[in-house]
């Protein structure tokens, strides 16, 4: 198991378990929508606390109701600002920042944890 400079794992078991389960959901959405898979992946990492509730089983509904708005979205700037458009959480004064925050866990444990 590969770890980092203080000797923790550098994929922890919960990030390693979202990757396995959420990976092969979500990359056929993100090429269907040409967007960035790692977008896609952090928006459901936030939504449920990496992989720990059942949200994310209702991805199809998501891409049916906000696929359109982030569709060919490269960055996670261009994401957010697509999904407030829409009043995707706009409850949560922080969402962007917090999702953004997410985008880039998710960006350096899927490198940690090798995901291909």
């Amino acid at each position: 198991m590969r770890t980092n400079k203080y000797g923790m794992s550098a994929c922890p078991p919960a990030q390693k378990n979202f990757f396995a389960t959420f990976v092969p959901l979500i990359r056929p959405m993100a090429k269907r929508l040409g967007t960035n898979e790692d977008l896609i992946l952090a928006l459901s990492a936030f939504e449920d606390s990496w992989g720990q509730d059942a949200h994310n089983q209702k991805l199809h509904y998501w891409e049916r109701h906000f696929g359109n708005a982030v569709r060919n979205v490269q960055d996670i700037s261009t994401f957010t600002a697509n999904l407030r458009k829409l009043g995707y959480n706009s409850a949560n004064s922080n969402y962007d920042t917090t999702l953004n925050l997410v985008y880039q866990a998710v960006v350096r444990y899927k490198k940690s944890c090798a995901v291909k």
